[in-house]
């Protein structure tokens, strides 16, 4: 099963150890401040007036109806993106012998072996999870429901909002560190002139490192949000 995982997979490299444990360390520290703050600040429900919250429109539009799919949305734009790559460099041909024609003629006639497909950092252990916290998360709130419809609860144990937004989150930092991993990889240098032979014979997509920036300023946005 590893072995499977791993083969359309980036394996996630991040070289400066204060940059991983800062990706780590921050969206944990900023979710729970501001779950404490809003216990801090909670004044009770308002009774006799009307209240308009300005994230209203989030938790509507967004949060409720949408709100599981968000990480697969971040994952689904990043293997796109490098799925996109990979046609750039190799086309769509599956013939051995044209791609390995058009490499051979880019790198001045220098054998270089066509990679496999890789869709980004961990992808498909990623997908994974996801679908695995997705599955256990419905059946524990079902559960829930099951146990407060039948009074074998008399309260909500936990608020579903936090409880979808935790799990959300989880993924979301998750797709955070991997997007900067593949940032990383998509502006790092050859270091050797066989790697400058492949770089040069298989030029990477123009504004690659752009498109992963982007993504991951949407994942920085959802997780903020």
């Amino acid at each position: 099963i590893s072995f499977a995982l791993d083969i359309y997979s980036h394996p996630l490299v991040l070289e400066s150890k204060a940059a991983f444990k800062a990706l780590l360390v921050v969206p944990l520290v900023v979710w729970w401040l501001a779950v404490f703050s809003g216990m801090w600040f909670y004044e009770g429900l308002p009774k006799g007036q009307k209240v308009n919250h300005n994230m209203l429109w989030f938790d509507r539009g967004i949060l409720r109806p949408a709100g599981p799919l968000l990480p697969f949305l971040v994952l689904v734009l990043r293997a796109l993106i490098y799925a996109a790559d990979y046609v750039y460099r190799y086309g769509l041909s599956s013939s051995a012998a044209t791609a390995k024609a058009a490499i051979q003629k880019a790198a001045n006639r220098a054998a270089v072996k066509q990679p496999t497909l890789k869709l980004g950092s961990l992808l498909s252990w990623c997908l994974v999870i996801y679908v695995s916290m997705a599955v256990a998360r419905v059946g524990i709130y079902l559960t829930h429901w099951f146990l407060l419809a039948n009074r074998y609860l008399q309260y909500h144990v936990v608020s579903d909002h936090i409880f979808l937004a935790a799990t959300m989150l989880i993924c979301l930092h998750t797709e955070l560190i991997c997007l900067m991993a593949d940032i990383l990889r998509a502006v790092r240098q050859p270091d050797s002139p066989q790697k400058a032979v492949a770089a040069a014979a298989a030029a990477a997509t123009p504004g690659l490192d752009i498109l992963l920036t982007g993504v991951f300023v949407l994942a920085a946005f959802l997780y903020l949000f």
